[in-house]
């Protein structure tokens, strides 16, 4: 399971990744002291990271398995 938390103004909700090779799950939790993101703004981070899950999966590993640092990319358009 990897968390993506995705923040939207002063809206923040974290998004539990779970990709297996065969498939994705996501789930969506609160940020405790925060408020949710929106209906549309879940619903196009949905999009997002169904579209980017295997970038977003491989650099977790990197940071969080082999200790490696990465560099951010910053994605404007879906």
């Amino acid at each position: 399971m990897i968390p993506v938390h995705v923040r939207k103004g002063e809206r923040e909700s974290k998004c539990d990744v779970i990709y297996n090779g065969y498939g994705l799950n996501l789930g969506w939790k609160k940020v405790k002291s925060k408020k949710q993101l929106i209906s549309v703004e879940t619903k196009t981070a949905e999009e997002f990271i169904r579209k980017y899950h295997l970038g977003i999966v491989h650099k977790w590993n990197l940071v969080f398995v082999f200790n490696e640092k990465v560099s951010c990319e910053k994605i404007n358009k879906l």
